[in-house]
Parts: C-alpha cells; sequence; structure tokens
C-alpha cells in the first residue's frame, strides 16, 4: 500500500498536468526576455494570468509542490523584474505586463502556501 506521501506526489502530479483556464498571452508565444528574466518566459504562458479571480481559482487549484516551484523560480528574480518593468515608465510592453501578472501570481503562491501550512 502506498504511503500518503507517495499518494499525493502522483495526485499532484496529475494535478499538474490538468488544464487550467487562460486568458493570457497565446501560447507558446516567444517572449522577449533580458537575459538574466529568461528563464521565467517557459512559466508566461502558464501563470501570467491578469483576471485576480481566473489566477486565484488557479492558484488554489495548484498542488503545493506547483506553487513550491513556482515561488522558487519567480521570487530570487523580484529585484531584476522591479528593474525591468521600471524601465517601461507608464508605456510596457506585453512581455512586461506578462512578467507583473508571473510576479503577483508568485506573491499570491507564497501567501497561499504559508495558508496552507
Amino acid at each position: 500500500m502506498p504511503d500518503l506521501a507517495r499518494t499525493m506526489a502522483v495526485i499532484d502530479a496529475v494535478i499538474d498536468e490538468m488544464p487550467h483556464e487562460s486568458t493570457t498571452a497565446s501560447k507558446g508565444r516567444k517572449y522577449e526576455l533580458p537575459n538574466r528574466l529568461g528563464v521565467l518566459a517557459p512559466l508566461l504562458d502558464r501563470w501570467a494570468i491578469s483576471d485576480d479571480e481566473e489566477r486565484s481559482r488557479k492558484l488554489n487549484r495548484s498542488a503545493a509542490s506547483t506553487l513550491r516551484r513556482l515561488v522558487k523560480t519567480v521570487t530570487p528574480l523580484f529585484a531584476e523584474i522591479d528593474r525591468y518593468l521600471d524601465s517601461f515608465g507608464d508605456s510596457q510592453p506585453e512581455e512586461a505586463c506578462a512578467l507583473h501578472d508571473l510576479a503577483q501570481a508568485a506573491l499570491e503562491a507564497r501567501l497561499l502556501l504559508e495558508q496552507r501550512q
């Protein structure tokens, strides 16, 4: 009989693969980001959700392991993201808006993980 940790890992993997709603940028879009932020490009299609309610639903449906990966990947780059966003002023390109939404998702994921503990 599998133990609880293994069972939860399988459930987390299944949840990660489930289709989620998305009103974000088109799937598979090529984002032009500075080199240091390029590691975030694969996360944009999945997590750059501008609608607060949709982002919250997706985060709440996500497994803890998925949220931890999101937080671990994005939060160390917050300062770099801020510098990039600040470089545009009020007129931000699509990439900048997507990065802002990704950073917001990471912040909310961190809070959600804290609440779940």
